[in-house]
């Protein structure tokens, strides 16, 4: 039994290790088999709740504020582990039933996990339609499996100790999650009518309906934008993104932590991902382009995050290096792959000029704003959510499908209640890492014009950043630049310079 922290420390960062490993290879396509319980078992000493207890106390004993972080890393870490070695066998249950399952449409039997990718693919609205209403069934099928794994989520945290399940996650987080949705919800109220004016002629134009007619469907088919796939060509991605750290002091190819894998393999997964498995000695970012708005954003995002673990310093420790506030690297994350929104980059590296490029803009930027609200949306739902757990579950999927109705404007359904539910409030992490970003963004730009993703000083500012790991929260890391914590205004006026300040761009 590890009953110290340095034991914890220790076995903690084992498991990370071989976790981390074992998912680059099975979603890299090297290993068919996802094998993470024989992981669990070799550390099965910090899957417990003295564990938990041991890292609690030593919060409790912390001298300093960087004491006291890490130290609430590690139990945070720990008691997820332990909820999720109680949960495993239900978890396994659903992904093996997701996995098995199929769906028919039109007599075509498809596995249920390729419907959402045919449903953005699919022009006819009508076959569209009928795609999503199969996988919905499908979805609601498995609901009283994951209302189950929810019920048994929010018990194994009151088994720990803890009161409920949103004050343990925004204790461990230190994140105050009712405060962040009173921001968000403000935010909602004021970009409402600018989400409107420019989302309702685009939908009208490229789907041919009113958008009073809109569904989810239809708003995974739009944000697609297949129509500007020859825009972003597949043999200009990993140039792209070379080229771009180049400028900002960073040679991809010079860097041996950082495994580049753009190897074609059977079962390799198509969507652009990092696996940071000895951070920062051992990072993967692994490739299989195909080309689009949307590759190249999954790209840019996951080669934000490669950077980020690759050039923590070493000497930190663990705690610092993999864990803490998760919105500091989604932020710079975001760093690089907001530059799909930045009309200079754009200019440089996107198969467009003039018109095309102008309308390019627009479209990204109301995709972006569709996206802050739809994860605002979320942690407002989230919220009461949990807050209705075990007793009051019946009202939630109405309450689901009328808010983020009412928020995104296309008819969201029912049947995705518990299906579209970040858990851990991971939807806080993201709303806090645009707020940074946007700050950050507007920090670089005033000191280095439109052009700062081109300047080596802002690549060594970035490298200072990053060095530091997740040693900071994101509001910290803000007022490291000199900024008074986390600000939705940066954000906000991010997405109205980007949307002409509302004064109705044409959407074609």
């Amino acid at each position: 039994m590890t009953t110290s922290v340095d034991g914890l420390r220790s076995t903690l960062e084992a498991f990370y290790r071989e976790a981390s490993m074992e998912h680059y290879l099975h979603s890299s396509g090297q290993k068919e088999a996802l094998e993470i319980f024989p992981i669990v078992l070799r550390h099965a000493d910090i899957f417990v709740p003295d564990a938990v207890r041991t890292a609690l106390a030593a919060r409790d004993a912390a001298t300093d504020a960087a004491e006291r972080r890490r130290a609430t890393c590690l139990a945070w870490a720990v008691a997820e582990l332990c909820m999720e070695r109680d949960l495993a066998m239900l978890a396994d249950e659903l992904a093996t039933a997701q996995a098995q399952a199929t769906v028919t449409v039109d007599g075509e039997i498809m596995p249920y996990h390729s419907v959402s990718v045919a449903v953005q693919n699919e022009p006819d609205r009508e076959r569209r339609g009928a795609l999503e209403r199969a996988r919905l069934a499908e979805t609601a099928r498995l609901d009283p499996l994951r209302a189950k794994i929810l019920r048994r989520h929010h018990a194994g945290i009151r088994e720990l100790g803890f009161e409920s399940y949103t004050s343990f996650y925004g204790d461990f987080k230190g994140i105050d999650l009712h405060r962040l949705g009173d921001t968000v919800a403000g935010f909602l109220e004021r970009t409402r009518d600018l989400y409107l004016e420019h989302l309702v002629p685009w939908f009208e134009e490229g789907i041919g309906v009113p958008f009073s007619e809109a569904e989810r469907h239809d708003a995974a088919i739009l944000f697609r934008m297949r129509e500007r796939d020859a825009c972003f060509r597949a043999e200009r991605m990993v140039p792209a993104l070379r080229e771009t750290l180049l400028r900002l002091g960073v040679a991809l190819d010079d860097q041996p932590n950082v495994h580049l894998d753009t190897e074609e393999r059977p079962g390799k997964n198509p969507r652009a991902f990092c696996s940071p498995v000895r951070v920062p000695d051992e990072v993967y970012l692994v490739i299989r382009p195909t080309g689009g708005y949307q590759d190249y954003r999954a790209l840019f995002h996951e080669a934000g995050h490669a950077e980020h673990f690759a050039n923590v310093d070493a000497q930190r420790p663990f705690e610092e290096r993999m864990l803490g506030d998760n919105s500091v690297t989604e932020a710079y994350a975001f760093s690089l792959e907001h530059l799909l929104l930045d009309a200079a980059w754009l200019g440089e590296h996107a198969d467009a000029g003039g018109e095309e490029l102008r309308s390019l803009l627009h479209r990204v930027h109301v995709y972006y704003l569709y996206m802050i609200r739809r994860y605002a949306t979320k942690l407002l739902y989230e919220l009461e959510l949990h807050a209705a757990v075990p007793d009051g579950l019946a009202a939630m999927p109405d309450h689901y499908a009328a808010l983020l109705t009412e928020h995104l404007g296309f008819a969201y359904p029912t049947e995705t209640w518990l299906d579209d539910v970040d858990a851990g409030f991971y939807s806080s992490q993201y709303l806090r890492a645009w707020m940074l970003e946007a700050q950050l963004r507007e920090h670089w730009r005033a000191a280095r014009g439109e052009r700062w993703w081109a300047s080596a000083q802002t690549g060594a500012e970035m490298r200072g950043l990053w060095s530091l790991g997740q040693a900071l929260p994101a509001d910290l890391v803000a007022a490291e630049l000199g900024m008074e914590g986390l600000d939705v205004a940066s954000l906000e006026r991010r997405i109205r310079q980007g949307l002409g300040g509302g004064r109705g761009v044409a959407a074609r």
